[in-house]
């Protein structure tokens, strides 16, 4: 009862499992909303300026020569 393939050891560390596997779910969960709301900024029907600026400097890199930039949370 307390050791096997159908014991308390084997509950615990099946418990331990889920725990681990639900927070990795939970920050999946978390990334996939930021980057739907992300997405729904970036469409056309409400495009926001400034998040589309942010963003086509970070992934593309542009800046203009007389810019200078500070990045204050890499990601």
């Amino acid at each position: 009862m307390l050791i096997g393939n159908r014991g308390v050891i084997t509950l615990i560390k099946l418990y331990k499992d889920v725990d681990y596997h639900y927070s990795v779910l939970k920050k999946a969960v978390d990334l996939k909303k930021q980057l739907e709301h992300k997405n729904k900024l970036l469409q056309e029907k409400s495009l926001n300026l400034d998040l589309l600026d942010e963003q086509t400097r970070n992934v593309l890199g542009y800046v203009d020569k007389n810019e200078i930039v500070i990045i204050l949370n890499p990601q």
